[in-house]
């Protein structure tokens, strides 16, 4: 779990894939289910828990760009 928080800013800064035991998918739909009570975190919010079904809505998300810095 210690190794989890070591890579916090790659998940922020973009290069969370390029760490070696992220995995990464692709997908339409996200389903989750547990036999133990797991509270969501989405966002900072906390809105249930499992089961849960996402559908991702395309295009509903405008992406985020920020200028790149003038250090390289």
């Amino acid at each position: 779990m210690a190794g989890l928080f070591i890579h916090l800013p790659e998940l922020y800064n973009g290069k969370i894939k390029q760490v070696d035991k992220v995995i990464t998918f692709t997908g339409k739909r996200i389903e989750a289910m547990s036999d133990q009570h797991v509270l969501l975190e989405v966002d900072g919010e906390q809105p249930g828990t499992l089961p849960v079904v996402i559908d991702v809505m395309p295009k509903s998300v405008p992406p985020c760009i920020r200028p790149c810095p003038d250090n390289k």
